[in-house]
């Protein structure tokens, strides 16, 4: 079951942006002041009992900027109806601007992943054996491939004996993997720095659509990653 986060304004609890992605409430909860987030905002009320089933939270299918006649009440885990005069023109701009940025943070953050897909293999702590196997491939080498003291890069070994090569080989086979997946993480935090700023930077929904455009444009047309 996917839960709904919210943002709200901290005075009055009005919501102003609604995601599944905790990721993209907390990056909107940092670029707007006097902003908070809820999260799983289905529990316990709009939770069905049959299990990944939800009821309609009412903000469902509201445009963004109708999101602010609700709010949050944070006792009751209740999204109930705002009072008349919170709902300002300003706050509903407000709440426009924050939709809109959490749609675009979540494409980024969506297809930034995608491309480091090849970096994860799906084993839990392989990124530890990873760590391990690059440093004994380093220190051995560093050492001149000294085999003297084998036992000290059983990762090295390993990978020599599975892949049929010699010591020497595997570990600058390693290291150089290595390099590799380090020149992607480079180029696309290079883009997560760039495009988070943008988009936290961004003063309207037209400048938030040219930056999702330039994204894509570096991110695959202009083969940045």
């Amino acid at each position: 079951m996917q839960y709904t986060n919210l943002l709200v304004d901290v005075h009055s609890r009005a919501i102003l942006a609604a995601s599944s992605s905790m990721a993209a409430i907390v990056f909107l909860q940092e670029v707007f002041p006097d902003t908070g987030y809820v999260s799983a905002a289905d529990e316990p009320h709009y939770r069905k009992p049959r299990l990944f089933s939800r009821k309609r939270l009412p903000i469902d299918g509201l445009p963004p900027e109708s999101l602010p006649l609700w709010r949050w009440d944070k006792p009751s885990r209740r999204i109930v109806r705002s009072p008349e005069h919170i709902v300002t023109p300003a706050i509903r701009e407000k709440a426009v601007l924050a939709q809109a940025k959490a749609r675009a943070i979540e494409r980024i953050m969506l297809h930034l992943s995608i491309a480091r897909y090849s970096l994860r293999t799906g084993v839990e702590l392989q990124e530890i054996v990873y760590v391990n196997k690059r440093t004994q491939a380093e220190k051995f080498r560093d050492s001149g491939y000294d085999e003297s003291s084998l036992l000290e890069y059983p990762h090295v070994l390993n990978y020599a004996d599975f892949a049929g090569i010699s010591l020497r080989e595997a570990a600058d086979t390693i290291i150089l993997k290595a390099k590799l997946d380090d020149q992607l993480l480079a180029k696309t935090e290079l883009l997560r720095l760039r495009y988070f700023k943008n988009v936290a930077d961004a003063k309207s929904v037209k400048d938030l659509s040219t930056i999702i455009e330039s994204f894509f444009r570096d991110c695959y047309w202009n083969a940045a990653v």
